[in-house]
Protein backbone atom coordinates (compact mmCIF):
# COMPACT_ATOMS: atom_id res chain seq x y z
CA UNK A 1 0.00 0.00 0.00
CA UNK A 2 0.90 3.15 -0.25
CA UNK A 3 1.38 5.78 2.83
CA UNK A 4 -1.73 7.61 2.13
CA UNK A 5 -3.66 4.30 1.56
CA UNK A 6 -2.22 3.01 5.12
CA UNK A 7 -2.74 5.97 7.02
CA UNK A 8 -6.48 5.98 5.53
CA UNK A 9 -7.38 2.68 6.36
CA UNK A 10 -5.54 3.94 10.35
CA UNK A 11 -8.18 6.72 10.17
CA UNK A 12 -11.05 3.69 9.39
CA UNK A 13 -9.82 1.94 12.45
CA UNK A 14 -9.95 4.97 14.54
CA UNK A 15 -6.07 5.40 15.06
CA UNK A 16 -5.07 9.29 15.69
CA UNK A 17 -1.33 8.52 14.82
CA UNK A 18 1.21 6.11 13.86
CA UNK A 19 4.98 5.38 13.41
CA UNK A 20 5.53 4.31 9.96
CA UNK A 21 9.02 2.38 10.09
CA UNK A 22 10.52 0.14 7.40
CA UNK A 23 13.45 -2.14 7.53
CA UNK A 24 16.92 -0.26 7.76
CA UNK A 25 15.38 2.68 6.01
CA UNK A 26 12.42 5.13 6.87
CA UNK A 27 8.75 4.26 5.96
CA UNK A 28 8.17 7.78 6.45
CA UNK A 29 11.07 10.65 6.00
CA UNK A 30 10.83 13.79 7.20
CA UNK A 31 13.50 14.60 4.39
CA UNK A 32 11.03 13.73 1.31
CA UNK A 33 8.82 16.34 -0.09
CA UNK A 34 6.00 13.99 -0.81
CA UNK A 35 5.91 12.29 2.44
CA UNK A 36 5.43 15.49 3.82
CA UNK A 37 2.67 16.53 1.73
CA UNK A 38 1.15 12.93 2.46
CA UNK A 39 1.35 14.07 6.54
CA UNK A 40 -0.29 17.30 6.48
CA UNK A 41 -2.90 15.62 4.15
CA UNK A 42 -3.96 12.82 6.64
CA UNK A 43 -3.19 15.47 9.08
CA UNK A 44 -6.07 17.59 7.78
CA UNK A 45 -8.06 14.79 6.15
CA UNK A 46 -7.85 11.96 8.01
CA UNK A 47 -6.78 13.39 11.58
CA UNK A 48 -4.02 10.89 11.83
CA UNK A 49 -0.61 12.26 12.72
CA UNK A 50 2.37 10.49 11.14
CA UNK A 51 5.89 9.92 13.01
CA UNK A 52 9.07 8.41 11.40
CA UNK A 53 10.72 5.37 12.51
CA UNK A 54 12.97 2.32 11.56
CA UNK A 55 12.90 -1.33 12.05
CA UNK A 56 16.67 -2.58 11.88
CA UNK A 57 17.76 -5.70 11.37
CA UNK A 58 20.04 -6.85 14.34
CA UNK A 59 21.82 -10.12 15.65
CA UNK A 60 21.98 -12.08 18.78
CA UNK A 61 22.80 -15.81 19.54
CA UNK A 62 19.91 -17.68 21.77
CA UNK A 63 22.45 -20.71 21.78
CA UNK A 64 22.83 -20.43 25.94
CA UNK A 65 18.50 -21.14 25.85
CA UNK A 66 18.95 -23.97 23.74
CA UNK A 67 18.31 -21.65 20.58
CA UNK A 68 20.02 -20.84 17.71
CA UNK A 69 23.77 -19.63 18.04
CA UNK A 70 22.53 -17.11 14.88
CA UNK A 71 19.71 -15.25 15.03
CA UNK A 72 18.10 -11.84 13.65
CA UNK A 73 16.46 -9.97 15.72
CA UNK A 74 14.29 -6.50 14.79
CA UNK A 75 14.62 -3.52 16.83
CA UNK A 76 12.41 -0.52 16.57
CA UNK A 77 13.11 2.65 16.01
CA UNK A 78 10.02 4.77 17.53
CA UNK A 79 10.29 8.79 16.85
CA UNK A 80 13.26 8.78 15.29
CA UNK A 81 14.91 12.05 13.50
CA UNK A 82 15.20 11.13 10.02
CA UNK A 83 17.86 13.77 9.69
CA UNK A 84 20.55 12.56 12.20
CA UNK A 85 23.70 11.71 10.25
CA UNK A 86 24.65 8.44 12.48
CA UNK A 87 20.88 7.26 11.54
CA UNK A 88 21.82 8.28 8.07
CA UNK A 89 25.27 6.44 8.06
CA UNK A 90 23.87 3.12 9.14
CA UNK A 91 20.84 3.07 6.61
CA UNK A 92 23.42 4.18 3.42
CA UNK A 93 25.66 1.07 4.46
CA UNK A 94 22.30 -1.23 5.53
CA UNK A 95 21.35 -0.14 1.63
CA UNK A 96 24.74 -0.74 0.02
CA UNK A 97 25.00 -4.16 1.57
CA UNK A 98 21.71 -5.58 0.60
CA UNK A 99 22.53 -4.46 -3.25
CA UNK A 100 26.01 -6.57 -2.84
CA UNK A 101 23.42 -9.26 -1.34
CA UNK A 102 21.20 -9.13 -4.14
CA UNK A 103 24.13 -9.23 -6.60
CA UNK A 104 25.22 -12.48 -4.96
CA UNK A 105 22.36 -14.48 -4.77
CA UNK A 106 21.63 -13.41 -8.67
CA UNK A 107 25.13 -14.97 -9.19
CA UNK A 108 24.22 -18.39 -7.50
CA UNK A 109 20.86 -18.62 -8.67
CA UNK A 110 22.22 -18.78 -12.33
CA UNK A 111 25.31 -20.75 -11.42
CA UNK A 112 22.26 -23.26 -9.32
CA UNK A 113 21.08 -23.35 -13.46
CA UNK A 114 18.19 -21.22 -13.38
CA UNK A 115 17.44 -17.87 -15.34
CA UNK A 116 16.74 -14.58 -14.23
CA UNK A 117 17.14 -10.95 -14.98
CA UNK A 118 20.71 -8.92 -14.55
CA UNK A 119 21.42 -7.41 -11.52
CA UNK A 120 21.63 -3.54 -13.35
CA UNK A 121 18.43 -4.17 -14.66
CA UNK A 122 17.02 -5.10 -10.99
CA UNK A 123 18.58 -2.09 -9.41
CA UNK A 124 16.91 -0.15 -12.37
CA UNK A 125 13.16 -1.90 -11.12
CA UNK A 126 13.70 -1.51 -7.79
CA UNK A 127 15.30 1.08 -5.35
CA UNK A 128 15.66 -1.21 -2.62
CA UNK A 129 15.59 -5.14 -3.43
CA UNK A 130 13.90 -7.95 -1.63
CA UNK A 131 14.08 -11.25 -1.29
CA UNK A 132 10.52 -11.29 -3.18
CA UNK A 133 11.32 -8.93 -6.33
CA UNK A 134 14.69 -11.47 -7.05
CA UNK A 135 12.03 -14.80 -6.45
CA UNK A 136 9.80 -13.19 -8.94
CA UNK A 137 11.84 -12.85 -11.61
CA UNK A 138 13.29 -16.34 -11.30
CA UNK A 139 12.53 -18.87 -14.51
CA UNK A 140 13.16 -22.52 -15.23
CA UNK A 141 15.54 -23.59 -18.07
CA UNK A 142 12.07 -23.94 -20.62
CA UNK A 143 11.89 -20.40 -18.98
CA UNK A 144 8.60 -21.13 -17.07
CA UNK A 145 8.00 -19.27 -14.14
CA UNK A 146 8.40 -20.31 -10.93
CA UNK A 147 6.35 -20.23 -7.52
CA UNK A 148 8.10 -17.05 -5.92
CA UNK A 149 6.95 -17.53 -2.35
CA UNK A 150 8.27 -21.14 -2.68
CA UNK A 151 11.44 -20.95 -4.24
CA UNK A 152 12.04 -17.77 -2.08
CA UNK A 153 11.90 -20.70 0.95
CA UNK A 154 13.51 -23.59 -0.52
CA UNK A 155 16.64 -21.62 -2.01
CA UNK A 156 17.12 -18.08 -0.33
CA UNK A 157 16.62 -18.15 3.38
CA UNK A 158 19.80 -19.37 5.90
CA UNK A 159 21.10 -22.86 4.89
CA UNK A 160 19.44 -22.49 1.19
CA UNK A 161 21.61 -23.05 -1.97
CA UNK A 162 21.30 -19.61 -2.81
CA UNK A 163 20.87 -17.89 0.50
CA UNK A 164 23.61 -15.04 1.00
CA UNK A 165 24.26 -13.41 4.36
CA UNK A 166 22.74 -10.70 5.88
CA UNK A 167 24.59 -7.31 7.24
CA UNK A 168 23.61 -7.65 10.41
CA UNK A 169 23.81 -4.91 13.77
CA UNK A 170 24.67 -6.29 17.05
CA UNK A 171 21.82 -5.26 19.64
CA UNK A 172 23.46 -3.00 21.79
CA UNK A 173 25.20 -0.78 19.14
CA UNK A 174 21.64 -0.07 17.54
CA UNK A 175 19.94 0.60 21.00
CA UNK A 176 22.43 2.65 21.88
CA UNK A 177 21.95 3.98 18.48
CA UNK A 178 18.57 4.84 18.54
CA UNK A 179 19.14 6.09 22.12
CA UNK A 180 21.92 8.56 20.94
CA UNK A 181 19.44 9.70 18.23
CA UNK A 182 16.27 10.59 21.08
CA UNK A 183 14.19 7.89 19.50
CA UNK A 184 12.66 5.04 21.53
CA UNK A 185 14.40 1.25 20.71
CA UNK A 186 11.82 -1.75 21.01
CA UNK A 187 12.27 -5.36 21.00
CA UNK A 188 9.96 -5.96 18.17
CA UNK A 189 7.34 -9.14 17.69
CA UNK A 190 9.35 -11.39 20.49
CA UNK A 191 7.59 -14.38 19.61
CA UNK A 192 8.18 -13.66 16.15
CA UNK A 193 12.03 -13.86 17.02
CA UNK A 194 11.93 -16.41 19.69
CA UNK A 195 9.55 -18.91 18.07
CA UNK A 196 6.96 -21.09 20.23
CA UNK A 197 8.85 -23.13 21.92
CA UNK A 198 11.50 -21.14 23.03
CA UNK A 199 9.09 -18.16 24.16
CA UNK A 200 7.66 -19.24 27.57
CA UNK A 201 11.63 -20.01 28.80
CA UNK A 202 13.70 -17.33 27.20
CA UNK A 203 11.21 -13.82 26.75
CA UNK A 204 11.76 -12.74 30.00
CA UNK A 205 15.59 -14.00 29.86
CA UNK A 206 15.92 -11.73 26.32
CA UNK A 207 13.87 -9.13 27.65
CA UNK A 208 16.06 -8.44 30.68
CA UNK A 209 19.53 -8.52 28.55
CA UNK A 210 18.03 -6.03 26.29
CA UNK A 211 16.88 -3.41 29.35
CA UNK A 212 20.29 -3.51 30.77
CA UNK A 213 21.23 -2.19 26.81
CA UNK A 214 18.93 0.58 27.18
CA UNK A 215 15.83 -1.17 25.86
CA UNK A 216 12.57 1.44 26.11
CA UNK A 217 9.45 -0.78 24.94
CA UNK A 218 8.35 -3.87 23.85
CA UNK A 219 5.65 -4.60 21.32
CA UNK A 220 2.97 -6.56 22.74
CA UNK A 221 0.40 -6.23 20.14
CA UNK A 222 1.25 -7.74 16.78
CA UNK A 223 -1.34 -9.19 14.37
CA UNK A 224 0.37 -13.48 15.85
CA UNK A 225 0.74 -12.92 19.28
CA UNK A 226 -2.12 -14.67 21.09
CA UNK A 227 -3.80 -12.74 24.33
CA UNK A 228 -2.47 -14.35 27.17
CA UNK A 229 1.23 -13.92 26.04
CA UNK A 230 0.33 -10.16 25.38
CA UNK A 231 -0.66 -10.04 28.71
CA UNK A 232 2.93 -11.25 29.75
CA UNK A 233 4.71 -8.46 27.65
CA UNK A 234 2.37 -5.80 29.51
CA UNK A 235 2.96 -7.21 32.77
CA UNK A 236 6.39 -7.45 32.17
CA UNK A 237 6.76 -3.43 30.78
CA UNK A 238 4.76 -2.34 34.07
CA UNK A 239 7.12 -4.28 36.16
CA UNK A 240 10.42 -2.81 34.60
CA UNK A 241 9.17 0.83 33.89
CA UNK A 242 8.70 0.16 29.87
CA UNK A 243 6.15 1.14 27.58
CA UNK A 244 3.91 -1.33 25.75
CA UNK A 245 3.94 -0.94 21.89
CA UNK A 246 1.88 -2.16 19.08
CA UNK A 247 3.16 -3.05 15.49
CA UNK A 248 0.64 -4.27 12.02
CA UNK A 249 4.04 -5.76 10.95
CA UNK A 250 2.08 -4.78 7.47
CA UNK A 251 3.33 -6.95 4.51
CA UNK A 252 -0.20 -7.43 2.94
CA UNK A 253 -2.72 -4.82 2.60
CA UNK A 254 -4.73 -7.67 4.79
CA UNK A 255 -2.46 -7.27 7.82
CA UNK A 256 -4.02 -4.19 9.47
CA UNK A 257 -7.36 -5.82 9.67
CA UNK A 258 -5.46 -8.90 11.12
CA UNK A 259 -3.42 -6.52 14.03
CA UNK A 260 -6.68 -4.63 14.34
CA UNK A 261 -8.73 -7.73 15.07
CA UNK A 262 -6.10 -8.97 17.39
CA UNK A 263 -5.55 -6.16 19.38
CA UNK A 264 -9.61 -6.18 20.58
CA UNK A 265 -9.75 -9.58 21.16
CA UNK A 266 -6.50 -9.26 23.49
CA UNK A 267 -8.32 -5.87 25.16
CA UNK A 268 -11.97 -6.58 25.07
CA UNK A 269 -12.69 -10.18 23.82
CA UNK A 270 -13.93 -11.29 20.75
CA UNK A 271 -17.71 -10.03 21.53
CA UNK A 272 -16.84 -6.20 22.81
CA UNK A 273 -16.74 -3.09 20.67
CA UNK A 274 -19.92 -3.21 17.82
CA UNK A 275 -18.09 -0.11 16.15
CA UNK A 276 -14.65 -1.25 15.86
CA UNK A 277 -16.00 -4.57 14.31
CA UNK A 278 -18.08 -2.76 12.01
CA UNK A 279 -15.55 -1.40 10.54
CA UNK A 280 -13.37 -4.41 10.58
CA UNK A 281 -16.11 -5.64 8.54
CA UNK A 282 -15.97 -2.91 6.41
CA UNK A 283 -12.66 -3.61 5.70
CA UNK A 284 -13.17 -6.89 5.35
Amino acid sequence: MSLSELTRRLADFGFTGAAITDHNAFGYDTRNPLHLQCAKKCRKDYGVELYSGMEISCEDSFEEWGGPKEKEVHVGAIFLDSRNRKIQRMVKEQQQSRAVRAELMIGKIKGRGWNIISFDEMTDMYPNITLMHIARHVTDQKGNSVDAKEFLENHFLQGGDCYAPKNLVPVQEAIELIVEAGAIPVFNHPLTTLGFDLFESSFELAADRYVAMGLQAIEGYTKKIPPAWSRWIMKYDLDHGLRTFGGSDTHKSKDPTIYVRNVLDIIYGTSKNASFRQRLERQG
